[in-house]
């Protein structure tokens, strides 16, 4: 009994058909009808496969070869089985949600934690909370300083006047209410938010009841703009110690619960990104003149520096036991990445430049994140393009964000450049990009752009290769395909050897055979 075997391989359009097996009541003795219906379905030949790609990868050769040697034949952590894996697998990343309350670019974004909940805050002052399962607005911390009522050139002229004048006679972004620059959750609490204002406002939100409203408490106010804060973790007094960053470098460190701080100001240029690295047990600070330094935790003294072109826009920390992989964004196509280790003030694993788009483009990476096993960068740059780049960090896919900003906004801007005093424009309001977030273990993405929007994407399946050897064994040469429907299920006809003739069904999850049986007395073809 014979059987065609039909599978379509999505970015290539490859359609072929085959016949497979022989004696298929044999193997519905042993595996029974089900199994047989599904392997009709989802049953590739690796052969084919490899025909169809002009000969890019002989899965045989790779079987007879780790066979004879008496080695695993499934090694995952070889280039082109990941890259078989992920044809066979392979699909678009999709954007299935759009989220906007307000027309201002948004300037940051918080996931909490348990990934429910998501904090923003915009340019025109707005802050609140996302509830992610709903995808709505559940409690508004801030409301806009400007109301549209109030007409559309009445809040042009005042926000060009809060840009374009900062002396004292005049007021400036000082006297603005409260704008939330950069936000974090708080790890010591439920729900718990600081942020750092361009008014020089270090606040607290406590949420304990989204029902009866927050608890607003100001921490401290500096006499410069407020740009970045970073959150370590709890310490014995159950209290986080908390970084802000200011406008001419001024570093504030105090306590999430009492608010007193102790200033510093390593570099007379304004911050730009504050991150906590728990693997070097040290603060990460970028600043706008490209410098990026390692401070100690609690005196902020400096262990070490590097330099990156253009403002370090954002820094991405994959945390490890003893030591930490870390990824810089400079503002240019370049990525600089490193490790850190605890106790170690040298950097090792220095990589500048390994990741880079293609010559003759000039996109600036302007956002990082590492996926949760560290294996994927995703970047987001001032195209409104997002890259993922899986291990060894080649670049895999390249996905064009739409996005809309306010023209309102964008007038602002354009009436401050003709003036000559685009300095005169906070450095947050300069990013053209955010943040990009990652929740549901990799598998969902948002994009935080200049726009007033979120964008919500459903990663590919296969959008990181799995590394790992398995230590399931064939006993001889065999022809192997993977199934379309269960991508954990391996199949293999064996040809030669002293199992040959049989099928056998590995779940390469779980590393172990699920059954065999014998198909064909004289070894499968």
């Amino acid at each position: 009994m014979t059987f065609a075997v039909r599978e379509q391989i999505h970015s290539y359009g490859i359609q072929r058909e085959r016949e497979q097996a022989e004696n298929a009541s044999i193997v519905a003795q042993g595996l029974g009808l089900r199994l047989v219906q599904f392997l009709a379905k989802t049953m590739i030949d690796a052969k084919q496969f490899s025909d169809a790609r002009k000969e890019l990868f002989n899965m045989e050769h790779l079987v007879a070869e780790t066979a004879n040697a008496d080695m695993p034949i499934w090694d995952a952590s070889s280039r082109d089985t990941q890259y078989l894996e992920t044809l066979i697998n392979r699909q678009s990343p999709t954007r299935f949600a759009g989220l906007a309350d307000g027309h201002w670019p948004i300037l940051c974004a918080a996931l909490h934690r348990d990934e429910r909940w998501l904090v923003t805050g915009d340019s025109g002052g707005r802050l609140v909370v996302w509830d992610l399962q709903i995808e709505r607005v559940v409690h508004r911390l801030l409301e806009p300083r400007q109301r549209y009522k109030d007409g559309p050139m009445k809040s042009l002229r005042m926000d060009a006047h809060y840009l374009l004048s900062r002396d004292a006679e005049l007021g400036g972004i000082l006297t603005w209410e409260p704008c939330a620059a950069d936000v974090e959750w708080l790890p010591s609490s439920g729900m718990s938010i600081v942020v750092a204002s361009l008014n020089g406002q270090a606040i607290r939100y406590d949420l304990s009841d989204l029902t009866r409203g927050e608890q607003q408490r100001e921490l401290f106010r500096a006499d410069e703009s407020l740009y970045a804060v970073g959150v370590a973790p709890v310490e014995r007094d159950n209290a986080s110690r908390l970084l802000f960053g200011g406008e001419r470098g001024g570093l504030f460190i105090c306590d999430a619960e009492v608010g007193e701080y102790q200033r510093s100001r390593p570099v007379e240029s304004a911050v730009s990104v504050i991150r906590y690295c728990g693997g070097a047990d040290c603060w990460l600070v970028g600043y706008e003149n490209g410098e990026v330094y390692g401070l100690e935790r609690t005196t902020l003294e400096p262990r070490f520096h590097l330099q990156v072109n253009g403002p370090a826009w954002d820094i991405a920390i994959f945390e490890e036991p003893e030591s930490a992989l870390v990824a810089v964004v400079g503002g240019s196509e370049r990525i600089i990445t490193f490790r850190v280790a605890r106790g170690q003030v040298e950097l090792t694993d220095w990589n500048e430049g390994r990741f880079s788009v293609e010559p003759g483009q000039k996109l600036a990476h302007l956002a990082a994140r590492f996926t949760s096993d560290g294996e994927t960068l995703i970047t987001l740059n001032d195209n409104h393009r997002w890259t993922m780049w899986p291990s060894p960090f080649r670049r895999h896919s390249l996905v064009q964000e739409s996005s809309y900003a306010d023209p309102r906004w964008e007038k602002v801007v354009e009436l401050v450049e003709q003036s000559g005093r685009v300095a005169m424009i906070p450095l947050p309001l300069r990013r053209r990009a955010t943040d990009v977030l990652l929740l549901n273990d990799d598998r969902d993405l948002i994009v935080v752009n200049e726009c007033s929007s979120l964008s919500r994407w459903k990663m590919p399946s296969a959008a990181k290769p799995v590394q790992r050897l398995l230590n399931s064994r064939l006993g001889g040469d065999a022809r192997t395909a993977f199934s379309s429907v269960h991508d954990n299920v391996l199949w293999a006809a064996i040809r030669e050897g002293k199992t040959a003739g049989q099928l056998q069904v590995i779940d390469v999850d779980a590393d172990r055979r699920l059954d065999s049986v014998v198909a064909h007395p004289g070894g499968c073809q």
